[in-house]
């Protein structure tokens, strides 16, 4: 007959009760868990030739009694807790709770669950696991020795000492304090042996952190390729999550986790909300690979700009970030698994075959389909695609004559594939890539924002900016409308360009054009209604203003011709005067300097230059009596002027 043993573990004693396949109780019991207590449980439990042994939170509480059957040769399912305690909602007992009581909820749920996890044993993953444990512990224990430093610095050194400090950063601040009194003495005392214990801490960190590399490593693990998991990120995942198979898709995965946000419809009202529940663990890394790739100029930030452009806040932006790293996620580790799998086809630590209980030891026929894999993307080469000549940019390089063809695709989703963004093929021996000009080529991520009337917003961007330069008011007009009425993210956005379009398309044709654009910024809000008859102001502005790009044709003539090493700033004889130390060692003072370094072309007729000829002569007397070196400090303040280059 088969059973299922229910047990409600503790840390010094298990209750348990077996069921059948009715969900008749055959037998309850209490047992300990020491040596004695486990081997009579275990006897009580064999008694029973078709048995299988449910434990409620085999993560939790019940993994020290879990792993101890395991080990024995017994078949443990991991019951949650959230399954039994909703099955006991129903139970009668008028809302007793006892060690029984709890027991056969869990039971029952075992029995009528077919999708619960199998307890499998796998020896790395359990080192991972508790080395990543120890890490955590680390760098809480590294928080709090930085925290107590700091308030006995703040009591030490006047403001105290910076926000993120080093030991060797501490040593040397603490050696600059040397207190004459016993409480000051004795508060110095106790900061340097703070310092010594978070030496200590970071040396253990360090060596934490080599050793869980190397095991992720022989784990065939390539979780730490993606920006933003670093050894400990990539061990706790593979430790918590184990077998990512036991996931149905990446949204299960999601639910798992927390990332995924909870539905809290009424209604007609459709909205989600932040979900608190999940493996918080597993959260706490995706957040802090959302963080570290918000710091970086990644597809995640692009993601993450997009969003706010769309009219996101910034928490609902890296909420949906962090939901969509959860598939990044979801989708290395299943390939890495797929992978390890084909290279042992006898399967790996950590699978199993039995994960039904309707049949208590179901073997897996012919007949039964594994679940589908991720979805994966093989990006042919660029030369296999289909370019045309309006995909293929080829430009020439200067003296180096290298051409780069580029070929660009639109990415609606920056995480579909590897060559999303514009890919670049060169000639090994260009020396550097175009920096600024029409040779750049970025994703915008306004690319994936349109305006209520379904234009991209990087579309009217580059007409509003094209028409400004042709002087077509009226459609660079409307353009600016419609960005305007997009979003209050995107209205910004068109304040930036007006900004960058003063400068690279009007420029000396209206030298005054930034400022000007700035000052109507400023009153944005300065009347009711005021705001877009502003910002239409500004596009008039500089559309019928007369054009000159050579600021900008010179900005990147500048940046290709250093990149290509063809030009080099000068430093010509007259820029060694008294204020670089070349010119102090060729002895030359203030005299030389109003010869030559002060020498101003293109100066007014009508300049006034009574103050120049005096302080010439104050200065010509001060060399001759204390020479060219460099004056005193009593100079600083009288003669400001000639000592600023």
């Amino acid at each position: 007959m088969s059973v299922i043993i229910g047990m409600d573990p503790h840390k010094r004693s298990a209750t348990i009760e077996v069921v059948d396949e009715r969900g008749r109780v055959l037998a309850v019991g209490r047992f300990g868990t020491d040596k004695a207590g486990y081997a009579d449980m275990l006897a009580a439990g064999r008694k029973y030739a078709d048995r299988v042994w449910a434990v409620e939170g085999c993560n939790g509480i019940g993994k020290h009694i879990a792993h101890r059957l395991v080990h024995d040769g017994e078949t443990v399912l991991d019951v949650p807790a959230k399954r039994s305690a909703q099955v006991r909602v129903f139970a009668t007992g008028n809302g007793r709770k006892t060690d029984p009581v709890d027991a056969h909820p869990v039971a029952m749920v075992a029995l009528r669950s077919p999708d619960l996890v199998q307890v499998q044993i796998d020896a790395d993953l359990q080192v991972l696991g508790m080395l990543a444990d120890r890490r955590d512990e680390l760098g809480r224990a590294r928080t709090q020795t930085i925290n107590r430093l700091h308030r006995l610095l703040l009591e030490l050194l006047p403001g105290g000492a910076k926000k993120f400090l080093s030991a060797p950063q501490a040593r040397a601040l603490i050696a600059t304090v040397k207190p004459r009194d016993i409480v000051g003495k004795t508060r110095r005392r106790l900061a340097v042996e703070l310092i010594s214990e978070l030496e200590g801490i970071d040396k253990k960190i360090k060596a934490a952190e080599k050793n869980l590399k190397e095991l992720v490593a022989a784990r065939g693990s390539t979780l730490m390729e993606l920006q933003g998991i670093g050894p400990s990120g990539a061990a706790r995942l593979l430790a918590d999550v184990a077998d990512i198979s036991r996931f149905a898709d990446r949204d299960r995965f999601a639910s798992w986790n927390g990332t995924a946000p909870v539905d809290a419809s009424s209604g007609d009202q459709k909205r989600h909300r932040l979900s608190r529940a999940g493996n918080r663990r597993i959260n706490r890394t995706l957040h802090i690979m959302a963080v570290v790739q918000l710091r970086n100029r990644t597809e995640g930030r692009a993601y993450f700009d997009a969003k706010k452009a769309a009219g996101k806040t910034s928490m609902e932006a890296i909420r949906a970030l962090k939901r969509r790293l959860c598939n990044v996620v979801y989708a290395r580790m299943a390939a890495d698994q797929k992978r390890r799998q084909a290279a042992d086809p006898g399967g790996q630590s950590g699978t199993t075959l039995q994960s039904s209980v309707t049949d208590l030891t179901p073997d897996i026929g012919p007949s039964d389909k594994p679940l589908p894999g991720p979805a994966t993307n093989h990006p042919k080469p660029w030369c296999q695609r289909h370019l045309d000549i309006k995909g293929c940019h080829e430009r020439e390089f200067g003296r180096v004559g290298c051409l780069v063809p580029c070929y660009v695709e639109r990415a609606r989703d920056p995480f579909r594939a590897s060559d999303a963004s514009a890919v670049v093929i060169r000639k090994e021996w260009q020396i550097m890539p175009r920096l600024y000009g029409p040779g750049h080529f970025t994703e915008d991520p306004y690319s994936q924002v349109v305006s209520p009337h379904g234009i991209p917003v990087d579309d009217l961007v580059a007409v509003l900016q094209k028409e400004i330069r042709r002087s077509r008011i009226d459609n660079a007009v409307l353009a600016a409308y419609e960005m305007f009425t997009t979003s209050t993210d995107v209205a910004q956005h068109l304040w930036r360009r007006l900004r960058l379009i003063a400068v690279e398309d009007v420029g000396m044709g209206l030298p005054l054009g930034p400022v000007l654009i700035d000052v109507l910024h400023r009153n944005f809000n300065a009347t009711p209604g005021g705001d877009w008859m502003m910002a239409c102001h500004a596009v008039r502005l500089l559309a019928s203003a007369p054009k000159d790009r050579t600021s900008s044709e010179h900005a990147d003539w500048v940046a290709t011709k250093v990149a290509l090493g063809e030009a080099l700033v000068e430093v010509p004889d007259y820029a060694h005067c008294v204020h670089t130390r070349a010119g102090q060692e060729l002895g030359r003072g203030l005299m030389q300097w109003w010869d030559n370094g002060a020498q101003v072309r293109d100066e007014l007729p009508s300049a006034d230059h009574r103050y120049r000829e005096e302080l010439i002569e104050i200065h010509r007397r001060d060399e001759a009596e204390n020479g060219t070196a460099p004056p005193p400090s009593r100079w600083a303040s009288a003669t400001a002027g000639p000592y600023c280059d």
